[in-house]
């Protein structure tokens, strides 16, 4: 399944899906509504529990105060704030064991923004505006404790001249980024400006960046955010819609020891499945984050009311270079642009896209054990045979190479219609 391949059979729209689970919505009907976002600075504000915007360095100061607390270890972390990450609307920070999102709000018009850029003679950072930051923070308190999402710890709005602690880390990973930082440097926004900050749980690298030791790592994230999504579908209708390898943040930890458990007589395909998706068997966990682009239902409204982006930034659909753009393209063309509507075939796509990556970009060579099986066999079978022995290389390889046979499948000739049939499929 390597990227051209991708981007052909993702040029079809998907057939109806023949799993065992039915893609019926348990929640949303002809009822549902689309909730209306926040669309002052005003509502913003009360979203985030404030009377009026903080000062920005204040604040970043006020974040990176160590918790307080009983039980609480104490931490030797580097004290100074370092840029990990940026997207294309935001700038991420983090401080020992905190990370900050921090979004530059549109408040201006259009013309006003281009006025100030032309006179700084300088370019303009990406901004978002207040509806689509409010949705955002709406999305990630409604999938508070669902395993596998980043958790947002705090919200806040800000106003002021950017911190200079974090435009220092910011020229420093610009420096050391080869071709530079792909975003401009925030210090053009005027002292006016206003940012929301998102304090969020640190979750480890993103999986484009980290080095992956193994393929039974390389399953465990798999099966991790097939796990996470299947929860999701299935307690708020939820669709990230936008899950390329930068969104996926993975972490290491030691293994919990097979000795203080009890051992199976002879492990299943589903046994070895439940192993990786537990990040304290498998020693690795896999985190979703950035849900800027999600559709999300919250069925305790009545009428049950819906989060969606809109995509009406026609650029998302125009980009070249890498299957991500062809999985947007690939959406569009499945929802028919109802994108408030419950569409869970749009995980799947890019379920398919990370296994692509997992198989073919991480640099990580087909076990050998993986080659003894007879060609006629299933990718299931070989699988199914696989876990049953003691190679956990070969039995992870054979997992994801299962997976993939079957969301090629979903997308040619049927298979499964959302992660959490992938995953009934699986186990």
């Amino acid at each position: 399944m390597g990227g051209a391949s991708l981007s052909s059979e993702l040029s079809s729209p998907p057939p109806p899906s023949s799993c065992p689970l039915a893609p019926s919505s348990p929640f949303a009907g002809p009822s549902a509504k689309l909730k209306e976002p926040s669309s002052t600075l005003s509502d913003l504000l009360r979203l985030c529990g404030q009377p009026r915007a903080a000062d920005f360095s204040t604040l970043v100061s006020t974040l990176a105060r160590p918790a307080r607390g009983r039980g609480r270890p104490k931490t030797t972390a580097d004290p100074r704030w370092r840029k990990v990450g940026e997207a294309s609307y935001s700038e991420v920070f983090a401080r020992g064991d905190k990370v900050v999102k921090i979004v530059p709000l549109r408040l201006a018009s259009a013309a006003a923004a281009a006025a100030h850029a032309a006179e700084h003679d300088a370019e303009w950072p990406e901004e978002s505006s207040v509806q689509d930051v409010g949705r955002e923070i709406e999305i990630m308190r409604a999938l508070h404790g669902i395993d596998g999402f980043v958790e947002l710890e705090s919200a806040h709005i800000a106003t002021g001249p950017y911190a200079p602690a974090l435009l220092s880390a910011w020229d420093e990973y610009a420096s050391s980024k080869a071709g530079g930082s792909e975003n401009v440097r925030p210090s053009v926004l005027p002292p006016t400006a206003h940012y929301a900050l998102l304090l969020l749980s640190h979750a480890g690298q993103d999986l484009e960046g980290v080095r992956l030791p193994n393929w039974r790592a390389a399953a465990a994230v798999f099966w991790q955010v097939v796990g996470a999504l299947g929860r999701a579908e299935r307690a708020r209708e939820f669709e990230h819609r936008d899950l390329h390898w930068g969104n996926v943040l993975v972490s290491f930890s030691e293994p919990s020891s097979p000795d203080n458990e009890t051992t199976e007589p002879e492990r299943t395909a589903a046994s070895f499945v439940a192993s990786l998706r537990s990040a304290e068997k498998s020693g690795v966990r896999a985190t979703i984050i950035d849900v800027s682009l999600s559709r999300l239902l919250e069925p305790a409204a009545d009428p049950p009311l819906v989060l969606a982006y809109d995509f009406a930034d026609e650029s998302i659909f125009t980009g070249e270079g890498d299957a991500q753009f062809d999985v947007y393209r690939a959406m569009r063309t499945l929802t028919q642009g109802r994108w408030e509507a419950w569409h869970p075939r749009t995980n799947v796509l890019w379920l398919h896209y990370l296994l692509d990556k997992l198989l073919h970009a991480k640099g990580l060579r087909r076990p050998p054990g993986a080659r003894s099986a007879p060609a006629t066999m299933s990718a299931l079978a070989r699988f199914r045979q696989a876990a049953q022995t003691d190679d956990d290389e070969r039995a992870a390889y054979e997992s994801l190479a299962a997976a993939a046979a079957q969301l090629a499948r979903s997308l040619d000739a049927g298979g499964c219609g959302s992660a959490r049939e992938l995953l009934v499929w699986a186990c």
